[in-house]
Parts: C-alpha cells; sequence; structure tokens
C-alpha cells in the first residue's frame, strides 16, 4: 500500500484509517513489541481524525514513536523530526516524534530514522541524522515555496519586476486592485507559516521576502484598516485611500518604496533558489 493513495486522510473515515493500518505495518516491521498510547477520542468515543496523532507506538517503559500525518500544503513543513520528553503513566519516556506529509518519498527516510532510534545507536547519531534529514526536507520545502512565491508576483501586472517605475502610471483600477487582492491572498497563503525549521540561506531569504510582502499588504489593506478579501469597488477603495493617506499621491509613493524592496528581496530569493538548484543537481 501507499501513503499517497490515502491524502484525503483527513475527509475520509475509510482513508484515515488506511493511513493508520499503513503506520501500524510500518512500525511492526521495524519492531513489532509495542502497544498504540495516545487515543485521540472525543466525549462519546468517537475517534478524533486530525492525524496528530496519526499512529502511536510505545516501546516497554521509556521508549516511543509518535507519528503526525499533516495534509499536503504547501503551508507546512513536508518533514520535520524532534525528540521529546514526556511521561506515560508513571513512566519518564523518550519520545521521537516525526509530523510529515503523507509523500512516498519520505517513507524509507522515515523508517531508517525510527530504526536508529529503536535499536539503541548513540544519541550523537541520532541527533545528527535528526538534524540532517531536517535540513534536507526544509530545503526542499523551500524550493517549492520559492517557485510558488515568484510565479504569483510574476503573474501580477502591478509588479513589473524588469521596470519597477512603471508605478508611478499607477492608477486605481479594477485591474490594479485584483492584484492587491492578490498580495493580500499571497501573505495569508504563502508567508504566515510555520516558524523555520532550519536556518538555510534560502529559508533567510524567504522570510526577507515575507517581511515585503508583510509591509506591502499593509500598505495595500490602507495601514490594515481595510479588510482586502476580494475585489472592492474603484470608488470605495480610492475613498478609502484618500482617508488612510490623505491623498493618493502619498500611497502611490509608499506603494514604490515597497515595490522596490520587494523587488530586491525577490531577486535575491531567485539567486538563492538557482544556487540550490545547483547543489541538489
Amino acid at each position: 500500500m501507499k501513503l499517497s493513495e490515502h491524502k484525503n486522510f483527513l475527509k475520509s473515515k475509510e482513508d484515515y484509517n488506511l493511513a493508520k493500518s499503513f503506520w501500524n505495518d510500518v512500525l511492526w516491521n521495524i519492531n513489532s513489541d509495542f502497544k498504540e498510547y495516545v487515543i485521540n477520542q472525543y466525549r462519546n468515543n468517537e475517534e478524533i481524525i486530525d492525524g496528530n496523532p496519526i499512529f502511536s507506538a510505545l516501546y516497554g517503559n521509556h521508549k516511543a514513536i509518535r507519528i503526525i500525518q499533516n495534509p499536503t500544503t504547501i503551508q507546512e513543513p513536508i518533514f520535520t523530526s524532534w525528540i521529546n520528553k514526556t511521561a506515560i503513566g508513571q513512566n519518564n519516556v523518550i519520545e521521537l516524534v516525526i509530523m510529515l506529509q503523507p509523500n512516498d518519498y519520505l517513507i524509507n527516510d522515515t523508517i531508517y530514522l525510527i530504526d536508529i532510534f529503536l535499536k539503541n545507536r548513540s544519541r550523537i547519531h541520532l541527533n545528527q541524522k535528526i538534524d540532517s534529514l531536517n535540513k534536507k526536507y526544509q530545503i526542499k520545502w523551500d524550493l517549492l515555496r520559492s517557485k510558488k512565491i515568484i510565479k504569483k508576483f510574476n503573474d501580477l501586472s502591478i509588479i513589473d519586476l524588469n521596470n519597477i517605475d512603471s508605478i508611478q502610471s499607477l492608477e486605481i483600477s479594477t485591474p490594479v486592485l485584483k492584484d492587491f487582492v492578490q498580495i493580500v491572498a499571497i501573505e495569508n497563503n504563502y508567508i504566515n507559516v510555520p516558524a523555520m525549521v532550519i536556518k538555510t540561506p534560502m529559508s533567510a531569504a524567504l522570510q526577507k521576502v515575507g517581511n515585503s510582502v508583510r509591509n506591502l499588504a499593509g500598505v495595500v489593506t490602507v495601514k490594515g484598516d481595510y479588510a482586502l478579501a476580494k475585489t472592492p469597488s474603484v470608488e470605495g477603495y480610492t475613498r478609502r485611500v484618500k482617508k488612510g493617506y490623505n491623498n493618493t499621491a502619498n500611497f502611490k509613493r509608499s506603494i514604490k518604496s515597497n515595490l522596490l524592496k520587494l523587488n530586491k528581496q525577490i531577486d535575491h530569493l531567485k539567486r538563492e533558489t538557482r544556487e540550490v538548484r545547483k547543489k541538489e543537481n
């Protein structure tokens, strides 16, 4: 069975149970001497289907594994893992926590990490492997986000990355407002993500783009006062701009200033992306 066949596990009870069975089989094949120790249920004993955890295994009294499965999304890390100290009953337990998305290419690395943890190899070796895998998949996640963010901005007519001075001719129109809505959507969907697990040059570049996008979103939402969830009327938005910035000239200057900063950060992100791809190849 492939884990990727059950990507709808949060929407389908059947897929959820099959995903649980998948992880039960994985752990059983590594070491079958375990019992499940986290049972998430509502008061009526109905199972909570949220993937946290999708499966858990307690080995003896002092070691445990918790698998947290998230849906496939660019807003969450593809894979990350850590060691957690917890108490189960009267026992202090070392818990290996693995949080991942249902991608088949993650399985071999996950199995290897669990195997190292259970076979009492050195803690140094385990920590090195955790760091190595976290960094590996942080880079992969960074590449996915970078590609998506760059494409989103390249699709916006207001942001001409080859001729940023075109903003001087900005007139508040329906196409411009649609781009403003997209800028806010980019912040909500691709920037406001969990804190980086591993700091890399690329994650730092993404963070700088995020800061620039956040600042630009603050401008287009008229200093955060206007909920720009959908394209408003030109007249209504212009009135809000004049109220927030006294006149449209001040608004245009603020837009241009923030676009120049964003342009610089996107160029930097593109350079980092190229460097990472060279190393990956």
